[in-house]
């Protein structure tokens, strides 16, 4: 039996938490100071984990918290990129030479982990592997499982058995991506998510978001925003080399499906439509996390990204914080004055020299 570490225990890695215990592995769930997520709910239930939806049933789950005690070889760390930070100060401290790091959803956080911690190999996903939600109760339902996975490796230290051990947790096939460039970019969240939050936040105000984000908040003239901003995320990759799937594309890949737009998908996914809601996160994570790196890199690769770079002043203007100032950076992530091949070759992990020693120093001050 494989013992696993996921750290965080919300949406994503209840879920994780639930599917791995129940394939037979030795889940550890940990926590960070001040954010204890589900597990006292899980306690509450003498350690177990109930799930609904596609997983049905209970698990044993053990709680820890922070990462001390840290005997696990693979640590998945399933958190909001608002809490990256504070993961990497703890893991920082420790000896993790034999320890496979695997962020889900990464959002580049694989950069700040290769530069703060020394571990054997890093790794991130462009998406959740589930559409997932703690319950009131405590439970996790599961809405929806992905048909495929996209991961990338950032190290050279990875070895194919590592990589098909890392591949062998997750029930759908993965996909691995050439580089970390590649799995940030193949990530839709921030088209998706942001424009439909700021053009229905009327609604979502009169009515707390008591409607069907999908198919009532992304209606056809919000589908054409949010195609706006694909078509930028699509310029940005095809600057740097990177092959990514349109939106549409994505999610007919992500869930099996074969809609000929992405209105179409919308209207008819029973996953996304199951629950009615929208979440804070859509403006808090994905804005400073995704947009601001996506238009900071057409910005370097000189890819003009005007709907992109509206969202971001939209959002900053409603929760009155500057984030192309305070989000996520080539500066915070050390690659200030790096070109267009040196922000590449810096998300490979790979062969970066003085860039990768400049890089660290920079990334390091900041964190």
């Amino acid at each position: 039996m494989s013992s696993i570490g996921i750290i965080g225990a919300g949406h994503v890695g209840c879920a994780l938490a639930f599917d791995l215990s129940e394939r037979g592995n030795d889940v550890i769930l940990r926590t960070m100071a001040g954010h204890p997520g589900n597990t006292p709910k899980i306690l509450d239930n003498n350690g177990f984990l109930n799930a609904t939806g596609q997983f049905q049933g209970s698990v044993p789950v053990r709680v820890a918290q922070g990462a001390s005690n840290l005997t696990e070889s693979i640590v998945l760390i399933a958190i909001p990129s608002t809490g990256i930070d504070q993961v990497l100060d703890e893991l920082a401290a420790h000896d993790l030479s034999n320890k496979i790091l695997i962020f889900i959803t990464g959002n580049s956080a694989a950069i700040k982990a290769h530069m703060a911690t020394n571990a054997k190999a890093i790794m991130e996903t462009a998406t959740s592997p589930y559409s997932s939600r703690v319950s009131a109760d405590g439970s996790i339902s599961v809405r929806g499982i992905k048909k495929r996975l996209a991961l990338s490796v950032l190290a050279h230290e990875a070895r194919d058995e590592d990589k098909a051990q890392v591949a062998a947790l997750f029930r759908m096939p993965v996909e691995w991506c050439s580089n970390v460039l590649q799995t940030f970019l193949s990530g839709v969240n921030g088209v998706v998510h942001v424009p439909t939050a700021l053009m229905n936040l009327g609604w979502m105000e009169t009515t707390n978001g008591d409607f069907y984000f999908y198919r009532q908040g992304m209606s056809p003239g919000v589908c054409s925003v949010i195609e706006a901003l694909d078509k930028e995320r699509l310029a940005v990759a095809a600057a740097y080399n990177v092959s990514i799937k349109s939106v549409v594309e994505t999610y007919n890949a992500n869930y099996g499906t074969n809609e000929a737009t992405f209105r179409d998908f919308v209207d008819k996914t029973v996953a996304h439509n199951s629950t009615k809601g929208a979440q804070k996160r859509f403006l808090d994570q994905d804005v400073p996390y995704w947009l601001v790196l996506c238009a900071e890199l057409g910005l370097r690769a000189g890819v003009p990204t005007p709907s992109i770079d509206t969202m971001i002043i939209l959002a900053s203007i409603l929760t009155g914080t500057d984030y192309k100032s305070t989000g996520n950076t080539l500066k915070s992530l050390g690659l200030d004055n790096a070109t267009v091949e040196e922000v590449s070759r810096a998300f490979r992990g790979g062969d970066m020299g003085d860039v990768y020693v400049d890089a660290k120093n920079q990334a390091m001050a900041v964190l």
